[in-house]
């Protein structure tokens, strides 16, 4: 004669039981938020770290991206993909939250996309530095660093592009710069993102020495595009 192990019985059911089974899928897409949100700061990286090394883009990171995968509309609950929701949820976070992009650098940025040809280019109107850019103190020149990432969120790889515009004076006089271009592959269909980051810098004696404080070093993402 046999005799079922009682504790295994009540596990079983302890497993099968709707609030057990909720915590299952809420911690699978946990993960995957948490997952994808170490594949985008990396790719970002150097920017993040170079601009805004406060701890706590993780968790507001990982709390836009559970909406992200909560908006897979086509999947079950705990099977909900990143690459299936509205990744322009993404659009306009700022990296570093003391120092919102908004509060630093004020023209106009105009963005255009080009999927076949594999191209972001960023077009800002001229501007006077001086009553346009809020810098901190001491800074003689400024800097802007864009970055564009191909992302592919399934295999969890990325893959980079970046310009830095010149050195730029803090002065009266009114500033016209090139547009600012940064490629991907032609013809991409994955996932894609766009940050902007500007740079503080005094100048002395020839030499260009960046100014860093943590409510002047923005980094805010202009761009994001879900997977075709």
């Amino acid at each position: 004669m046999s005799f079922k192990n009682p504790k295994k019985r009540s596990l079983k059911k302890a497993i099968n039981t709707r609030p057990m089974r909720r915590m299952t899928e809420n911690n699978a897409e946990f993960s995957k938020a948490s997952r994808a949100g170490v594949l985008i700061r990396n790719a970002f990286g150097p920017m993040v770290k170079a601009t805004s090394p406060n701890k706590l883009i993780a968790g507001r990171m990982q709390k836009l991206l559970l909406h992200v995968i909560k908006s897979d509309t086509s999947s079950l609950r705990g099977q909900r993909q990143l690459s299936k929701g509205d990744l322009s949820m993404l659009r306009n976070f700022d990296f570093n939250y003391q120092a919102p992009l908004s509060n630093t650098f004020y023209p106009y940025l105009f963005i255009s996309i080009d999927r076949p040809i594999g191209e972001f280019i960023v077009k800002i109107p001229p501007f006077i530095p001086d009553s346009s850019v809020s810098a901190p103190l001491n800074s003689s020149h400024f800097r802007l660093w864009l970055v564009a990432a191909e992302l592919d969120l399934e295999k969890e790889i990325f893959s980079v592009d970046q310009v830095r515009s010149d050195y730029l004076p803090l002065d009266m006089v009114e500033c016209m710069l090139p547009n600012l271009s940064v490629q991907f592959t032609p013809g991409s269909k994955q996932a894609l993102m766009l940050a902007l980051s500007v740079e503080f810098f005094q100048e002395v004696n020839g030499a260009m020495y960046q100014l860093r404080t943590d409510n002047l070093s923005p980094v805010k993402v202009l761009y994001a595009e879900s997977a075709l």
